[in-house]
């Protein structure tokens, strides 16, 4: 995976028999350009496995299904030692087009507890890189702690 990767986008028009499956692993340059966009102090693995197929929806919807993974290096928010997390984020979203999107939503076949729909971007792309980069810091910890780290006790 290249730095380039993170931004990889896929014609859906594209698909062979329907679907694509495909998985990215970032390079040591890519995880650094990662820690540096997610405010982490390291990003020392991210992986992202993915499938995209047509939805049954509408013509022009697909459903990108992934599993991204990876290991974050953070500031413990108690002792500022660095702490490993490791990250396993599973999502399902619905892509398309925003007429499509609003269609699907105004009919009620978008719920509230699934992901939100993710618009196609300006050339009519799945931003697959950007969803796999967003799912993975839905993952990261907002007040990673070392094992055993606590406050000291305030005085009354």
């Amino acid at each position: 995976m290249t730095t380039a990767d993170i931004y990889l986008t896929l014609d859906p028009q594209s698909l062979h028999n329907g679907e694509t499956i495909g998985c990215l692993q970032a390079s040591a340059a890519t995880c650094k350009e990662l820690a540096t966009r997610l405010l982490v102090s390291d990003v020392a693995a991210y992986s992202f496995d993915y499938k995209v197929k047509p939805s049954s929806l509408a013509k022009d919807a697909w459903i990108v299904s992934g599993y991204v993974y990876g290991t974050v290096i953070q500031s413990c928010c108690v002792t500022s030692e660095p702490v490993s997390n490791s990250i396993n984020e599973h999502f399902q979203c619905i892509c398309g087009d925003a007429a499509t999107l609003h269609m699907l939503e105004q009919r009620g076949l978008i719920s509230d507890n699934e992901d939100p729909p993710e618009p196609l971007t300006d050339e009519r792309l799945i931003p697959i890189g950007e969803l796999g980069v967003q799912h993975f810091a839905l993952g990261i910890p907002l007040y990673p702690r070392l094992a055993g780290a606590s406050w000291p006790e305030e005085k009354q």
